[in-house]
């Protein structure tokens, strides 16, 4: 292997690392984020948010390395695979994490919505007629 291959791997393998701590970086975010929690940690999501904008911005920086190392048709070293192996690992950990949170999230909002409805209701028949909802006042 040339020189510049090697220099390439190794900068991609530094890279994948950093990508690789930050995906457990959302992958320990969204373990968190159990359905009970998930309403109540807003900050939570915002931070999610941010590191996947990392993510984003990390792999657009990785792509011209990666470009240039599949356009040399060569096999990854051990270390390389090892990295790119374990990526894919988070991945689909985090999308089934992420997955599980969507679920519990949907399902909360089940028991949600008729409790929302009817304290909607409530709230417009009070104004319609004239009623705060005091107890023995007589709109009127």
């Amino acid at each position: 292997m040339s020189n510049s291959m090697q220099q390439t791997e190794q900068a991609l393998v530094v890279r994948l690392r950093a990508m690789g701590d930050q995906y457990r970086r959302a992958l320990s975010i969204v373990e968190g984020l159990s359905g009970d929690a998930a309403g109540q940690s807003p900050g939570d999501l915002d931070t999610l948010q941010q590191v996947m904008r990392d993510l984003g911005r990390m792999e657009a920086e990785i792509a011209p390395l990666r470009d240039q190392w599949r356009s040399w048709q060569k096999r990854p070293g051990s270390e390389l695979a090892a990295e790119v192996a374990g990526q894919e690992e988070l991945l689909k950990s985090l999308i089934t994490r992420v997955g599980g949170v969507e679920r519990a999230l949907i399902e909360r909002r089940g028991q949600l919505l008729p409790d929302v409805d009817a304290a909607v209701r409530r709230q417009q028949m009070r104004k319609a007629y004239g009623h705060s909802g005091r107890r023995g006042t007589v709109p009127g």
